[in-house]
């Protein structure tokens, strides 16, 4: 095998001596004298010896010239055939050390990671000091710790990943072919190899590393990839996990009661009994008593609080230790409001109490001590100013939608805003299938029909699915409460084949009308209910469940604001950022250690990017507009548990995962050989 296979074309120069002999031959003239006879007798007797000089001369010389060009083109060998610490040779080599939040399980008195390291350690030794290496982990799998460069002493390199430790980040094994595929494009060598090192834990393996797995195996001699794994698990018990924790309500305002919710399973085979889990507020420690815990059960454990100070507040829980407590641990961020802004805007404004389209939404939104503040606008005063903020806005029997305060519309819910929209005999479904539904690109999660009356005998709402719906509240009613309530009319709406958008209610009439529709436009949620808001198409404001469905409706759509400071370890901390107010600089501050971030400019706005998150904790970014006071965001990122898992991922899923790509699985068992 050579480095520059094409200079092998001039070989045709090893001829060179070889045409110059004949050449040669040709030149003599032959001259008869008398000394001649005495010569040719003498020739005669050495003939044989002369010939055989000169073909070892001329051998010599074509040889020499044939030596030269194979070293000019540089022949190399491959240690793919030999042990597998016994490499030699020069080649390009990755060396992939796994240090997914899995890696940290305890097991015959090491973890995984720690058997990894050491692992890696042999394997630096014994490859070629002429070798290119690269060196990377998966959690930081675009930043390598070397990158194609000889390694002569291993211990630097050693001492880096065991500093480091491992992160609380799960494997990606797609996202990590791609890098390494990466690098193996800008190998110098031919023979490329590629080593994990891995307790080959099922969770992060997919499809997305046939693609690369299938360009590794090549079709020619110089295109495949050797694939080593070396495993380095080990079957380990199980304990507690911190699977989630997350707050109760979708809100959390000031001095009013909520709750977290911890949810504790135990992965071992063992009931867990008499536990505790630690929880910090705000630097504030308590402890916790859990339940009996089953084994291969869950429980949910509620965490109450309550929040005087409006702003962000940081809950810290932490289970007892076992043989893998880092995903025992979590964190989450409270962002405590001093009251939910909701703008309504009535289409139809009435002079007596209860007359206008939105006076039943009021009351049921301020009935007792809600903390919610509404503002009411007509759709003149829309039109003149544009809602620049609000927690949820309501369209209520809007006949009139211009198009620049659609598009505002569009950008207020897609940053996390809430809507909600109610119909009635001003709205146009033309109108807003034009411009809200927009072919399903729109803000309408459904497209409207015309108006239809609703056979007096109808009556009674029915609840679809609802898991993670808005009005999951209602679910805790009887269905006889919900079966009194009457339509008179209805404004059909029907949801597209491929849309995500789900009918979250049923009118009990013959068709089953929708009556609520539910969808999604970019961080904000949507609510499409077929009735007006007020008493002129049901009776329905006027029944208590009312209140209960608008308000845990307001509450779940308000709630969408702030769920990007909740992160999961390997996300990338977004800050958005105001483009005509450039911050002079934008930093991210983690273990006390600050990082600057430069701001990137996308989709006409600007947002700071940092993607260095492998560690589970707060991470705060800072930053200063020209003129203005500095400002600061804090994330809370929390490990990965699905990574967790003690499944392995078997021989059979793996090979099917890797194509025409047959690797060489290896049990690490502490030995070089």
């Amino acid at each position: 095998m050579f480095l520059s296979p094409a200079l092998l074309g001039f070989l045709a120069l090893a001829a060179a001596p070889v045409i110059i002999h004949l050449l040669n031959r040709r030149r003599f003239i032959r001259v008869e004298w008398a000394p001649m006879k005495v010569l040719r007798q003498t020739v005669k007797q050495n003939r044989r010896r002369v010939r055989i000089e000169q073909w070892i001369l001329l051998a010599l010389r074509t040889l020499a010239v044939a030596a030269l060009i194979f070293a000019v083109a540089r022949p190399v060998t491959s240690g793919t055939n030999l042990s597998v610490f016994d490499v030699q040779g020069r080649a390009s080599r990755v060396v992939v050390v796994d240090d997914s939040l899995g890696m940290c399980v305890r097991a015959d008195g090491s973890t995984a990671y720690e058997r990894a390291v050491n692992a890696a350690a042999a394997l630096l030794e014994r490859i070629g000091p002429d070798d290119e290496v690269t060196l990377l982990t998966t959690s930081a799998a675009d930043a390598p710790l070397t990158r194609q460069a000889r390694v002569e002493s291993p211990d630097g390199l050693v001492a880096r990943l065991k500093e480091d430790g491992p992160s609380d980040a799960g494997s990606a094994w797609g996202r990590t072919f791609g890098s390494v595929d990466t690098f193996l494009k800008e190998a110098t060598y031919p023979v490329r190899e590629v080593t994990l090192v891995t307790d080959l834990g099922r969770h992060g393996w997919g499809e997305d590393v046939t693609r690369v797995a299938s360009r590794w195996a090549g079709s020619g001699e110089n295109d495949g990839v050797t694939l080593r794994i070396l495993d380095v698990g080990r079957d380990a018990p199980g304990g507690l996990q911190l699977a989630s924790l997350s707050p109760r309500d979708p809100v959390v305002l000031a001095d009013v009661d909520t709750a977290v919710v911890a949810e504790v399973v135990n992965t071992g085979a063992e009931p867990a009994s008499g536990e505790a889990m630690a929880v910090s507020v705000d630097g504030v420690e308590r402890s916790v008593s859990l339940p009996d815990v089953p084994p291969g059960e869950s429980v949910r454990v509620p965490i109450e609080l309550t929040f005087s100070q409006v702003g962000p507040h940081r809950l810290e829980a932490r289970l007892p230790p076992d043989p893998l407590p880092a995903d025992g641990f979590g964190v989450h961020v409270l962002d405590v409001r001093p009251e939910l802004d909701v703008v309504l805007i009535d289409g139809q404004p009435g002079v007596e109490p209860f007359e206008g389209e939105t006076d039943f939404l009021r009351l049921a939104l301020t009935a007792g001590y809600s903390r919610v503040k509404t503002r009411t606008l007509l759709p003149a005063d829309w039109e003149a100013e544009p809602v620049v903020a609000a927690d949820l806005v309501v369209l209520a029997n809007v006949d009139r939608l211009p198009a620049e305060r659609v598009r505002e519309l569009e950008r207020l819910v897609e940053s996390g805003t809430g809507l909600m929209v109610f119909v009635g005999s001003a709205v146009s479904p033309d109108l807003y299938n034009e411009t809200l539904f927009a072919g399903g690109a729109g803000l309408l999660p459904a497209r409207l029909g015309e108006p239809v009356e609703v056979d007096e005998s109808a009556a009674g709402l029915v609840l679809g699915d609802v898991d993670g719906s808005p009005l999951a509240a209602l679910s805790k009613l009887s269905s006889q409460r919900l079966a009194a309530v009457r339509p008179n009319v209805v404004m059909p709406a029907s949801v597209p084949g491929d849309s995500d958008a789900r009918v979250l209610a049923r009118w009990n009439d013959g068709p089953q009308s929708a009556a609520v529709v539910g969808g999604r436009f970019g961080d904000g949620g949507v609510l499409l209910f077929t009735v007006s808001a007020d008493r002129d198409w049901s009776d329905w404001p006027t029944d208590p469940t009312y209140v209960l469905a608008v308000r845990s409706a307001a509450l779940s759509l308000a709630g969408r604001a702030g769920e990007d400071r909740n992160l999961t370890a390997g996300e990338a901390v977004r800050v958005p950022l105001r483009k005509d107010r450039r911050p002079e600089r934008v930093g991210v501050s983690f273990g006390g250690e600050e990082q600057p971030v430069a701001p990137v400019e996308s989709d006409g706005g600007l947002t700071a990017v940092y993607e260095s998150t492998p560690r589970a904790g707060f991470y705060e970014a800072s930053w200063q507009e020209p003129g203005g006071d500095p400002r600061s965001k804090v994330f809370a990122v929390s490990p990965d548990v699905a990574d967790a898992s003690r499944d392995r991922i078997g021989a059979e899923e793996l090979q099917r995962l890797l194509g025409p790509l047959s690797p060489e699985v290896i049990a690490w068992t502490g030995d070089v050989d």
